[in-house]
């Protein structure tokens, strides 16, 4: 995989599960998790008590916890996704089809 590839999977990936963002989320620091990841993590800090914060940066996020749905990122790790995969065709994505190639 040429260097850019690499940089650019790196980008897209999740800092706790290190794979393509899979439904991604941004907590208000700006960074992104996958979304299961985030509530799994944060999910930890409160069975032990204590105040969320964001699993990379460590910055405080309040009493009232907001997950922003990042649908500009998710669009970008599907393309990367179908790009490293080979797939260029249809994808059913529940009850719509998603396509690589626009397609009349």
């Amino acid at each position: 995989m040429p260097i850019s590839a690499l940089v650019l999977e790196d980008e897209l990936s999740c800092s706790i599960c290190l794979s393509l963002y899979r439904n991604p989320v941004s907590l208000c620091c700006g960074h992104s998790f996958c979304k299961q990841c985030v509530q799994k993590a944060l999910g930890v800090q409160q069975q032990a008590k204590a105040s969320y914060s964001c699993p990379l940066c460590r910055v405080e996020l309040g009493p009232i916890l907001e997950l922003q749905n990042n649908f500009h990122l998710s669009s970008v790790s599907l393309a990367a996704w179908l790009l490293d995969s080979g797939e260029n065709y249809w994808l059913l994505l529940g009850q719509k089809y998603f396509c690589w190639r626009w397609r009349p």
